[in-house]
């Protein structure tokens, strides 16, 4: 009960059991009200069991962890089960998603997102962006950057790399201007 209010960092390995509401581990981290940052780690063998049943358990999952914690401000994802990922929070800052390289980025809500962070370095996901737009098919990491743009406005850093404003939406362009000019002064 005491911890369930001042816990502001939690990592932990996680697994798609139900509780008698929902998922039990979504039960014990959505107890922490007070967390700020939150680090998730699903197995290998949740990832293949997930893909092999075409389930959204972890979507879900992560749907609900995320609508049930309104204060938290760094998420990251360990082993992505799901195919397709979409994230929704107005209060996450920072979003990493590693050791999930079979994982599309479909959507993201996230208007307060600064930096992300993919599991690759970002020379080799920006390469498979220019392939997979290059290809014209139906691949992964096509749609990346609009979904990016489109989601993340105010999204300054991706893989530790500083975005120019030119590459920025709009509304965060005007905060990096100023952020510079403050710098120098």
């Amino acid at each position: 009960q005491r911890a369930g209010g001042s816990l502001a960092r939690l990592h932990l390995n996680v697994d798609l059991s139900r509780g008698r509401r929902y998922f039990r581990f979504a039960e014990i981290i959505t107890s922490f009200r007070a967390l700020r940052s939150l680090s998730i780690h699903f197995s290998a063998h949740i990832e293949l069991n997930q893909r092999i049943l075409n389930n959204d358990d972890a979507q879900s999952f992560i749907d609900l962890v995320l609508a049930n914690l309104p204060g938290l401000v760094v998420f990251n994802i360990f082993i992505c089960p799901p195919r397709r990922l979409r994230v929704a929070s107005r209060t996450l800052k920072e979003l990493g998603v590693y050791k999930s390289d079979s994982v599309e980025v479909t959507s993201l809500a996230l208007p307060a997102l600064e930096r992300l962070n993919l599991h690759e370095s970002t020379v080799h996901l920006f390469r498979k962006v220019i392939a997979d737009r290059a290809s014209g098919g139906p691949a992964m990491h096509r749609r990346l950057l609009s979904v990016l743009y489109d989601g993340c406005p105010k999204l300054r850093v991706v893989n530790n790399l500083r975005l120019a404003a030119s590459l920025c939406p709009p509304c965060s362009r005007v905060h990096h201007t100023n952020q510079t000019l403050l710098k120098k002064n």
